[in-house]
């Protein structure tokens, strides 16, 4: 299977969710991030929350109770400070499929400086797996920084609001990409 991740700006990994279980080979740890905590963020969280609200069936009740819950979380901290997304229960979760899918054998994913956010995302999910080998330059940097959303101020300026940070997650020891 080759998978062309090349210029892919991201979007939501919604989209690639049902293909991590072709690419599972051993437990992923679950990536981490903070969200920070400022009123115009909430704001902007209770808006997406209406329009998830809106639209049910696409979005799904678990993004309704995930959105729901970045909100209650961000209303009880402190302005100005990063709370951690991940529950304390949570906090060393990994996703693991019921099984290793036989095909495909052997994945190719593609990528370049243009994938970003998202798809990022996708390729740190390949990474972890024995059946992945990643082929490209290095790609834009954006999932470090997680979301981020224009903001406007009360006087009309208008700038770039940082949703979530990502925390490092500790890569799969030992990949030797030479086996492929």
């Amino acid at each position: 299977m080759i998978i062309d991740l090349r210029s892919n700006g991201g979007g939501t990994v919604s989209g690639w969710y049902p293909l991590r279980k072709y690419l599972y080979t051993r437990p992923i740890p679950k990536k981490k991030y903070d969200y920070y905590c400022s009123s115009e963020i909430i704001k902007e969280y209770e808006e997406m929350l209406v329009m998830i609200e809106k639209n049910k069936e696409a979005y799904g009740v678990e993004m309704l109770n995930a959105i729901k819950s970045v909100i209650e979380r961000l209303k009880k901290a402190k302005l100005g400070t990063f709370v951690p997304a991940d529950q304390p229960s949570d906090m060393n979760e990994s996703y693991q499929a019921e099984r290793i899918e036989p095909t495909p054998k052997k994945i190719i994913m593609m990528y370049n400086r243009e994938s970003a956010s998202a798809a990022e995302g996708f390729i740190l999910e390949g990474l972890q797996s024995d059946k992945v080998l990643l082929f490209g330059e290095n790609s834009g940097g954006f999932i470090a920084f997680g979301n981020i959303t224009p903001a406007q101020t009360p006087s009309g300026l208008r700038f770039i609001v940082l949703l979530l940070v990502f925390r490092p997650f500790p890569l799969r020891k030992n990949r030797d990409s030479t086996t492929y």
